[in-house]
């Protein structure tokens, strides 16, 4: 327990022990926008959608499955994207993520989507790898009904006895197993006339609100009797505060709060825990272990250690109530709204940091202007060949450009000859250009006007710079190098007109903008919905939601250190909903994956896991136990190709059928196309085959060392070359092929069969109405014509012996004769034939 100090009741002094830092130590301090936009973040799916990867895992497909401990938990399943779902070979190349799930049909949920009917579903048997959690490996789960009943009567007990019960549990997954349960006995019991039912959560009233509109997620007793009534909670009051709950019931009522954290560490869970403590007739229901370092950990720690050694924590029993007898010096973290010079010292202070922001503000903007303003001028001059040009000094010191005279001799002349250029302009230091936020300027169709340069002098004189410029003129002063006149005068942007081929060019982006500055924000949001087009509204209806979002007073965290007597009782009950070890133990190895990833654990439940699995002798020898930050490398795809099948292979193709599957035989050629990322194969033709050239160059020996043929088979050689046909494919059989089922076949033929040893049949002879023709006359192959019955039994041949020497390795030995082809025939049917 983080911050946790335990007083010993005599006057010894106190000793502190060592703890582990509290994992939600800093989580009350979460705003309500971060929480907001985190859940804006997430991206919902269904159940067994493929949601295609990008990135590093581009071309795998992620699917989420359902896990049966929470409300949208899911198990992850990654897959290759051209795999099929449904097929062995996806479930070989499949990744499967399985840190908690729970098996066990709860009251508004149903089991996890690894069984079905029972056993376990297909579509993640044999799974590639797997990564399971091993948290719950040394645990056996109490029979639901024993802890439910536990729970109940310890509720009914409490209440009748004159006290109350707190029952921290999350905001939103485990506390709808918790309302179902509870209410179903409230309306059982009739406890709601007389003791309140109560969750303390600002998020209270939206999830239950919400989650009637999520049962097609859920499943059990919800799926039996219907949402709609199991969901209604009619004896639930929910409340956003401690102060609405101290204003609606008084504290000597007996009631049931459910509040939240679970973790005790903060919030509502942290303040009532303290209040309930001092009452002995009231009672802490834990509803798990929780989180190593937090005050639920530590308190399920007291609880675990008085109990019996057969009834701790994970051995299938329901244990006791203790009564706790000390005292905690606990940490007690609240939020304060500031107030009376606090505030006004805030406010002052954003007050002083919007005046720096606009005046950086500020002088970047007019930077910007200035900057551009040079551009133009810049671009304008090139564009229009003009002899002369203007520019300007990016440095005060450094040396300055002159424009070049297109006359000799200084004097008037000259700068009567140039009074309509543009001035030329010397900055002493440049600004740094920035894009800044766009903000009302005055000037000619929404630009900068002229004086805009003086709306901020004084802060940037205080920062050193100076702005003014050297224009020439007629009364100029000579400089101490007696180079060019030069006389200091105010800095206007005289900025030139351009020109284009139709006369001079409109600002047609000025013109757009004028007036929109100055419109409201009725006028505003109404052209924003004009504009908005086929989603009429939907931007109405965010600005809306941006308006319901109140900014947050300023506050303050406050951590104080209290007293916290425990004089109430303490119970846990597992209601977290997460599989047992006996479990894990019996499905793993029904899904008998090809790799094993063991996490999420103690060392000690890691290895009993591991152990468990290596005993099982189906099971893979590829366990893996990595430790806390650990990277191992499971496996690696190193061949990973796509292609298309082109039109003459679609043309071509003759399927056959394997038990649920059409399988058949390609052979082709490679063709990659230019505006296709997939090759494509195409079928063969003879021409190809026989005149393509070998893929890899062949080492052929010197004419000197091959001896010439003789002239009589040059004839020969030539006109067997021509005549080369391309190999013959070989014929491909799919299937296992069982002697029994054989000999179901041979007997609806009316086929004679017996075993004669093991994975030996011996079949026939073949009857001859078993391949008569019509008219009692059969066909002899030896003659070429039909003969009568008792020819016919003469070609039936003798016996034939069908062996199965092992997987994949079948014999059919036997004379020729109409037997052989019969039995021959038969064979081949219960194969496919992709060759």
């Amino acid at each position: 327990m983080a911050a946790a100090v335990v007083k010993s009741g005599g006057g010894e002094e106190d000793e502190e022990e060592e703890v582990i830092k509290d994992p939600w130590d800093q989580v009350w301090k979460i705003s309500t926008t971060e929480i907001r936009d985190a859940f804006l973040s997430i991206s919902a799916v269904r159940w067994t959608q493929p949601v295609h990867l990008s990135g590093l895992l581009k071309g795998y497909t992620l699917v989420a499955h359902r896990a049966g401990h929470t409300l949208g938990g899911c198990l992850y399943t990654i897959r290759p994207s051209l795999s099929s779902s449904l097929s062995s070979a996806a479930s070989a190349s499949s990744f499967l993520y399985a840190p908690h799930w729970n098996h066990v049909k709860e009251h508004h949920l149903d089991g996890a989507a690894l069984l079905r009917d029972n056993r376990i579903d297909e579509t993640f048997r044999r799974t590639g790898v797997v990564v399971i959690g091993a948290d719950r490996s040394l645990v056996v789960n109490t029979k639901r009904v024993d802890r439910e009943r536990a729970l109940l009567g310890l509720v009914n007990a409490t209440l009748n006895a004159g006290g109350s019960l707190l029952l921290p549990t999350d905001p939103s997954a485990r506390v709808l197993e918790l309302l179902v349960l509870l209410e179903s006995h409230w309306n059982y019991a009739g406890l709601g006339q007389r003791f309140p039912l109560c969750l303390i959560s600002r998020t209270g009233k939206d999830v239950v609100g919400f989650v009637r509109s999520l049962t097609e997620w859920m499943g059990g007793q919800v799926g039996e009797e219907g949402g709609e009534k199991v969901l209604r909670f009619t004896n639930l009051r929910i409340y956003s505060s401690l102060t609405e709950l101290d204003a609606a019931i008084p504290s000597h009522i007996s009631k049931l709060i459910l509040t939240v954290p679970s973790t005790l560490s903060h919030g509502f869970s942290r303040a009532l825990f303290v209040e309930f403590a001092r009452q002995p007739l009231n009672v802490v229901v834990l509803s798990g272990t929780s989180d190593d370092g937090t005050l639920a950990r530590w308190l399920f720690g007291v609880w675990n250690d008085a109990q019996e050694e057969g009834d701790k924590w994970g051995k299938g029993k329901v244990g006791k109530v203790v009564e706790m007898g000390q005292t905690v010096e606990l940490q007690m973290k609240r939020k304060v709204y500031l107030e009376g010079d606090e505030l006004a010292a805030y406010e002052e202070g954003l007050r002083l940091a919007a005046e720096r922001e606009a005046k950086h503000q500020a002088n970047l903007e007019r930077s910007r202007r200035m900057a551009q303003a040079g551009a133009d001028s810049d671009s304008d001059d090139s564009d229009g060949g003009n002899s002369s040009s203007s520019s300007a000094s990016s440095s005060g010191s450094g040396p300055r450009r002159s424009r070049k005279r297109r006359g000799g001799g200084g004097g008037g002349a000259d700068d009567d000859e140039e009074e309509d250029q543009p001035a030329e302009l010397d900055f002493e230091p440049k600004p740094t250009t920035t894009t800044t936020r766009a903000r009302k300027v005055g000037g000619f169709a929404g630009g900068a006007g002229a004086w805009d340069e003086f709306l901020d002098l004084p802060a940037a004189s205080a920062a050193g710079q100076s702005f003014d410029v050297y224009v020439k003129g007629a009364f100029a002063k000579r400089g101490e190098a007696g180079g060019l006149q030069r006389w200091r005068m105010f800095p206007v942007v005289e900025r030139k007109r351009r020109v284009d081929a139709y006369g001079e060019a409109i600002d047609v982006d000025g013109w757009l903008r004028r007036g929109v500055d100055d419109e409201d924000e009725f006028t505003k949001s109404a052209r924003l919905a004009r504009e908005s087009g086929a989603v009429l509204g939907k931007r109405a209806r965010e600005e809306e939601d941006k308006e319901e979002v109140k900014v947050e007073p300023p506050h303050k965290y406050v951590v104080e250190q209290v007293d916290a007597h425990l004089l109430c009782s303490l119970f846990v009950v597992d209601m977290e909903g997460k599989t047992d070890g006996r479990s894990i133990k019996t499905i793993l190895p029904q899904i008998n994956p090809r790799k094993l990833v063991i996490v999420d654990g103690s060392p000690t439940a890691v290895e009993d896991l591991a152990t468990a699995c290596r005993a099982v002798s189906t099971m893979t020898d590829d366990i893996y136990t990595p430790d806390v930050g650990e990277c191992i490398t499971v496996g690696e795809e190193t061949k990973n190709f796509s292609v298309r099948l082109g039109d003459t292979i679609m043309a071509s193709l003759k399927l056959s059928r394997v038990e649920d599957y059409d399988v058949a035989f390609i052979s082709g050629v490679i063709h990659f196309d230019a505006e296709s990322d997939i090759p494509v194969l195409e079928r063969a033709s003879l021409t190809s085959s026989v005149l393509a050239p070998p893929s890899l160059p062949a080492i052929l020996p010197s004419p000197t060392d091959v001896p010439p043929p003789p002239s009589d088979a040059l004839e020969v050689i030539s006109s067997s070359t021509s005549t080369v046909l391309p190999p013959l494919r070989p014929s491909l059989f799919i299937g296992d092929l069982r002697l029994t089922l054989l000999k179901e076949k041979l007997r609806e033929r009316n086929i004679p069969s017996e075993f004669a040893g093991e994975g030996v049949l011996v079949c026939g002879p073949a009857p001859p109405e078993s391949y008569m023709l019509s008219g009692g006359r059969v066909m002899d192959p030896r003659k070429g014509r039909q003969g009568t019955a008792d020819e016919a039994r003469e070609a039936a041949g003798g016996k034939v012996a069908v062996k199965k020497l092992g997987r994949g390795r079948l014999v059919i030995e036997g004379s020729p004769g109409e037997t052989y082809y019969l039995v021959r025939q038969v064979v081949y049917s219960l194969h496919a034939q992709a060759g």
